[in-house]
């Protein structure tokens, strides 16, 4: 039987200086990850894949053992694999001062288990079948409703259900990419 187990790290408030770009005399600060540019993903990316890869080998997993989605990160194996890395992930995170996700919300991470929530779907091992998340579909679905009830809509919130339908269109049905059209053109379009 297959086990999974999920982390996410979240930036710590004392990193935020390392996000700091001077441009023209001036310095810009960014809040969170800079994902807005073409090379943040893939550095980010890059550089977290050094943590994944310690916390295997300690664990003696085969380096690139698991998925890892940007910040989200997992096995999927034994009980004893996923026991063994969730362990190591943490304890490589704690002592290089990466902040990972309370274990108190299962939806952002949770030790070996043969069910949970990793990137808005929710997988049963068990049965082997998986399903959406209902938080995600229950936020998903206020926003749609926000956007069709409302003549104008924050940009911001345009470009937030984009991202989540660009993400689950092609899980929900194969017609997803058409009808996702309207929204993430016009989220590409607007300002702010």
């Amino acid at each position: 039987m297959s086990i999974v187990c999920l982390q996410h790290i979240h930036v710590r408030e004392a990193d935020l200086h390392l996000q700091i770009v001077s441009w023209g005399g001036k310095l810009f600060v960014d809040r969170s990850l800079t994902f807005g540019s073409k090379s943040s993903p893939g550095i980010y990316d890059s550089i977290s894949n050094i943590v994944r890869d310690i916390a295997n080998l300690r664990a003696g997993n085969e380096r690139k053992e698991g998925f890892k989605c940007l910040d989200d990160t997992g096995v999927i194996g034994t009980y004893e694999e996923c026991k063994s890395f969730y362990r190591e992930n943490r304890e490589v995170c704690s002592r290089i001062g990466v902040r990972l996700a309370p274990d108190d919300d299962p939806e952002k991470a949770f030790d070996a288990a043969t069910s949970g929530v990793i990137l808005g779907l929710s997988y049963d091992t068990r049965k082997w079948l998986w399903t959406f998340s209902p938080s995600k579909i229950t936020r998903l679905e206020i926003q749609l409703h926000t956007i069709l009830d409302n003549d104008e809509v924050e940009a911001s919130l345009l470009k937030s259900v984009a991202g989540k339908l660009n993400h689950y269109h092609r899980v929900i049905s194969p017609r997803g990419r058409w009808e996702r059209g309207y929204l993430v053109y016009n989220a590409a379009d607007s300002e702010g």
